[in-house]
């Protein structure tokens, strides 16, 4: 079965690299957001397995849009959604779990361990 996941970042080449890292997953269809608005507006158009999102983006930040998800009729129980962030510090981790993601991970997280935990988060 095909997963269907969203990766929505502001810095293009950091969707880049996380897209190249997802093309190693076979039977993984890719979207992408340049920001949370439009990330929001992709999740419950498209709603995707996975949501790869960046913390801080303008506007809407990643925060506001994992509590969008997580509180959506629709998104909460199918779409899981990993943090990913700069921002590491315990209360950035914390602030992320109280938005309701599944992980938080750092951007600096590579390419085996992210696909990894995509693995194992969409296992659940």
């Amino acid at each position: 079965m095909s997963a269907k996941i969203l990766i929505v970042d502001d810095q293009a080449d950091i969707r880049k690299l996380l897209r190249i890292s997802l093309q190693l997953r076979e039977d993984t269809e890719l979207f992408e957001a340049a920001d949370g608005e439009s990330g929001w507006a992709l999740a419950q158009e498209l709603q995707p397995d996975l949501i790869l999102l960046d913390v801080m983006m303008p506007g809407i930040d990643g925060y506001e849009v994992c509590r969008r998800v997580k509180s959506h009729p629709l998104l909460k129980e199918r779409s899981k959604v990993i943090l990913i962030s700069g921002r590491i510090q315990p209360e950035d981790v914390q602030a992320g779990v109280l938005a309701g993601c599944d992980a938080y991970l750092p951007k600096t997280t590579g390419p085996a361990k992210l696909l990894d935990k995509v693995d194992s988060i969409l296992a659940t």
